[in-house]
């Protein structure tokens, strides 16, 4: 028979896990379930973003690091601003792979 430390703590670790999992799987859930108008939504537009994936790859990594900067730190380019930032090499590879290119 464990404390009651040792049953809190498992306990509290069982609902993170718990938690996590439910976590997980709504987002799957999410990702997964498109209605009939947002498909056709997607199809339209596609058209459009198809146009430009590369710079579209660019602007979004851009827009997560502008949001969360500390996320940049993760990257060998995280030293890079502006200009020598978007010339990058493999900050130009992670934009094109962000966009399935």
């Amino acid at each position: 028979m464990g404390s009651l430390f040792s049953h809190a703590k498992e306990r509290s670790s069982r609902t993170r896990k718990e938690f996590r999992h439910d976590v997980k799987a709504q987002l799957h859930m999410n990702a997964l379930v498109l209605s009939e108008s947002q498909k056709v939504l997607l199809r339209k537009t596609w058209k459009y973003l198809e146009v430009d994936m590369n710079n579209i790859g660019k602007m979004v990594l851009l827009r997560i690091f502008e949001r969360k900067p500390s996320i940049k730190d993760y990257f060998p380019f995280r030293k890079y601003k502006g200009e020598r930032l978007l010339a990058h090499h493999t900050f130009i590879n992670h934009s094109y792979r962000w966009v399935g290119i």
